[in-house]
């Protein structure tokens, strides 16, 4: 009994020597510094152009913008049809390739402060 008792103590001193090795090998080399966990981090600081704004401002098109394409009119028309059209995909194509994309109108600052709501 006692050479177990011994043998497993040994196992977990070991365990614990290992243990140890490994929390040395990998702790972090950063001096202990209390005021740094006050300072600003680079995600937390913004731009000031997006603060004082609820969203980011927009990088490509509206939903708005979107419905009013023909293109995206042709392809809601031919998803509505169903299987049969849609089958008819060259055709669908060759109309699609013909229409022009609806010009993409940019908002100002200003424009863009007065359709927020609030403004």
């Amino acid at each position: 009994m006692q050479a177990r008792e011994q043998a497993a103590s040994a196992a977990a001193e070991r365990r614990r020597a290992a243990l140890q090795r490994l929390a040395a090998s990998v702790a972090p080399a950063v001096d202990s510094d209390p005021d740094r966990l006050l300072q600003p981090i680079a995600s937390g600081t913004a731009d000031a152009e997006v603060q004082g704004t609820a969203f980011r401002s927009v990088h490509g098109y509206t939903a708005e913008q979107v419905v009013r394409d023909p293109r995206f009119r042709v392809l809601e028309a031919l998803a509505a049809a169903g299987p049969a059209a849609r089958g008819r995909t060259a055709a669908a194509g060759d109309v699609l390739a013909g229409l022009a994309a609806a010009p993409r109108h940019m908002m100002t600052s200003e424009q863009r402060e007065r359709s927020l709501p609030g403004g």
